[in-house]
């Protein structure tokens, strides 16, 4: 008879399973898949992965190549450029290896998303943020509402120069909110051709006069630019906190580059929340905040009823609400999965007291009645 395994060998079973939390954890130079990125261009490889992330057919592949843009933005410092098997070899076996690949999930999301705007609806790519774009509208709905002043103005300048990139982007990529992704989480990842690599690099660059031509203020994007000395910080802590969710841009001589195109509703909303609060708008904008998530949720069909009136917040900005929405008597219950990421204008739900962020949230339909509680973020992490 086998004798049980130790603590020991449990814990060391456990740690091998265990996903790295963040890209500097997995980088080794001497690895021949993972250490070949040091000769790469650093232009022409982060070029091409950002081109990668604009093409729905990888979407569930998204963690692993926002994984080797940023070692690429950390360590490349060579002159060569890098080809499809060199990239094939990083992104299959090198993060393979390293345990990335276990971070994929299957897709739970768009691909892309619309904001509707006075200016139009402008399209958004949503990478693994899920609810990105309710996010980005509420929060913009919110901001518009404060009151007029110079800051407000600048702040709205530079976001809807930088929305008005990212639907350029979306245009030049053929995707909109209908398009269907695909991608095999943890699968091998096929690298196209050169020449198709080539093309997708070109989508994610914007020269001035592609700019001037889409009336984009270049100027107005400066809050967004990655800027020399950063590039060392987007690989030593976990996303969410790096400068490349603020920062989803670089400039060149003639243009800008886009980096990450999932990250620019998140600059959207950071940016307009640094604003209202260097402008001693902070708690304005919370409750504007509180006001227009209460309506989109009423308007998108959260709520299991036509409308749902919600208390005032308390000190912990949370809401309540106790309404009938089921017919009395009924003993039918259900369970469903939702996976939450708390930042600039989140919603964070919570019912029956189980916090909704990354957990299972749970809805039981019984007596007929439940109670909903509301807490609205500004700030947070992912």
């Amino acid at each position: 008879m086998e004798s049980a395994p130790d603590e020991n060998d449990i814990r060391q079973m456990l740690e091998r399973l265990r996903a790295p939390a963040f890209p500097d954890e997995v980088f080794n130079a001497r690895d021949p898949a993972l250490g070949q990125i040091l000769d790469w261009k650093r232009s022409t490889a982060s070029s091409a992965l950002a081109g990668l992330l604009t093409d729905p057919q990888f979407h569930a592949n998204t963690i692993r190549l926002e994984w080797l843009q940023r070692l690429v933005l950390s360590k490349s410092s060579g002159k060569r450029k890098p080809q499809s098997r060199d990239l094939s070899l990083a992104l299959n076996d090198g993060l393979d290896r390293s345990g990335v690949l276990r971070l994929e999930d299957p897709i739970e999301d768009l691909f892309c998303d619309r904001i509707a705007t006075h200016r139009g609806d402008l399209r958004i790519f949503l990478g693994v943020w899920e609810g990105a774009a309710a996010y980005t509208q509420t929060m913009l709905d919110a901001f518009e509402a404060l009151p007029a002043g110079a800051m407000k103005d600048k702040a709205l300048r530079s976001t809807y120069a930088l929305l008005q990139l990212s639907e350029a982007l979306a245009a030049r990529a053929d995707v909109d909110r209908i398009t269907q992704s695909s991608g095999q989480p943890a699968g091998r990842f096929t690298v196209p051709a050169s020449e198709d690599l080539k093309r997708l690099a070109r989508r994610v660059r914007f020269s001035d006069a592609d700019l001037s031509r889409l009336e984009i203020d270049k100027e107005a994007l400066a809050p967004f630019l990655l800027q020399s000395g950063q590039e060392g910080y987007v690989c030593d802590r976990p996303a969410g906190e790096t400068p490349l969710e603020y920062h989803p841009l670089e400039a060149h001589p003639s243009g800008i580059t886009v980096l990450i195109p999932s990250n620019l509703s998140v600059a959207v909303r950071a940016v307009l929340v640094n604003a209202a609060n260097t402008g001693g708008m902070g708690e304005a904008l919370q409750q504007a905040l509180l006001l227009e998530q209460e309506v989109y949720s009423e308007r998108s069909g959260f709520w299991p009823v036509p409308s749902v009136r919600l208390s005032a917040p308390n000190q912990y900005m949370m809401r309540a609400s106790v309404c009938a929405y089921a017919p009395a008597g009924s003993c039918t219950s259900f369970n469903f999965r939702r996976r939450s990421t708390i930042f600039p204008g989140a919603v964070s739900v919570r019912c029956g007291g189980l916090a909704a962020k990354r957990a299972n949230l749970s809805r039981k339909i019984s007596s007929g009645f439940g109670a909903f509680f509301v807490n609205s973020r500004i700030a947070g992490s992912q």
